[in-house]
């Protein structure tokens, strides 16, 4: 499942919420708002549909959502299903990201670059 969220705190609560009610499904965020507001749901990669969010803040279904389309299309399917898998992907390309962000924060202010033009053992034999 894909869900966009803004910040962290957003996140946790989705999570929490997801938790308990949809145990075995994995769930990435999408940091960046979508142009579009519009549900997407596959099923066994044979039949998509897709929702139009309206305004979410009212009480009802109907209130909230506009026009719906289903289709059983496999040209529309894949559509949907490549749509989902790219944005799959780049919500895990910001994951590492954010991670490799806070590494960096985390050793910016140690002086490891070192380290790196150590010789190794295998280069030292050679010179010998």
């Amino acid at each position: 499942m894909l869900i966009q969220a803004g910040d962290n705190l957003e996140r946790d609560v989705i999570q929490e919420e997801l938790r308990e009610s949809l145990k075995h499904i994995r769930v990435q965020y999408i940091t960046k708002p979508l142009q579009t507001n519009i549900v997407a749901l596959v099923v066994d990669q044979s039949t998509s549909v897709a929702i139009e969010i309206k305004d979410d803040t009212k009480e009802t279904f109907e209130e909230a959502t506009g026009p719906a389309i289903y289709s059983s299309s496999e040209m529309t399917v894949s559509s949907c299903m490549s749509i989902f898998e790219t944005l799959w992907i780049q919500s895990e390309l910001d994951k590492q990201n954010k991670v490799r962000e806070a590494y960096f924060q985390m050793f910016k202010g140690l002086k490891l670059k070192d380290e790196y033009i150590r010789r190794w053992s295998f280069e030292q034999e050679k010179g010998k």
